[in-house]
């Protein structure tokens, strides 16, 4: 009987760990429009140079986000636990239409706080340079961080950066990203089987 329990606790435990624990990632849900105007479910934002879009071939699937200026920002709040390997992740694509010598750059970063909303760690994982990057490709950008002591919560940010004179283009990104690890969250879900079998 043990062992069922044990089985079934770690196929619970896996099951979480394959989990996204974002909403409204791919950006397929609400209206197309400028940041700050419309409403983009599950994402919080900042600045007004982004456009929430469907342009042909700036897309994965029908909608993604846009942005042309470094005031501009979004991020996402998601519930964590301290000592789990989180994946961040995000696609991002230089479209030549929107493309010039100097184009903007993109950041993933990943935030970590705790019950009173204190920042207990900001790290960026991923970062799109335009001027390295390939024209009209897709490229995939970030990595994982573990949840410092403490963490009651995660944070997404996304962000364009690298301001420089004749600067000027737009960058697309979808499908953000953040997944647990299976492998540290197994590892937390037997820690605690084994607690509780001593007591």
């Amino acid at each position: 009987m043990k062992k069922v329990l044990l089985l079934m606790a770690l196929l619970a435990v896996t099951g979480i760990a394959s989990a996204e624990l974002l909403t409204n990632g791919n950006f397929e849900d609400g209206d197309t429009g400028q940041v700050g105007v419309v409403a983009i479910p599950g994402w919080n934002s900042w600045g007004s140079n982004g456009w929430h879009n469907d342009d042909a071939g700036a897309v994965i699937d029908t909608k993604s986000m846009k942005f042309w200026w470094d005031g501009v920002g979004m991020f996402q709040d998601f519930a964590a636990t301290a000592g789990v390997n989180y994946d961040y992740s995000v696609q991002v694509i230089d479209a030549s239409r929107d493309t010039t010598p100097n184009n903007w750059d993109l950041q993933i970063e990943a935030e970590f706080y705790d019950a009173a909303n204190t920042q207990l760690l900001a790290v960026p994982v991923g970062y799109f340079d335009s001027g390295i990057e390939p024209d009209d490709t897709w490229v995939q950008i970030g990595s994982s961080v573990v949840a410092p002591v403490g963490t009651s919560y995660g944070r997404v940010v996304i962000r364009s950066l690298d301001w420089q004179d004749g600067i000027g283009g737009a960058l697309y990104f979808d499908n953000v990203s953040v997944v647990p690890e299976p492998a540290t969250l197994t590892l937390l879900g037997l820690g605690g089987l084994l607690l509780r079998r001593r007591k």
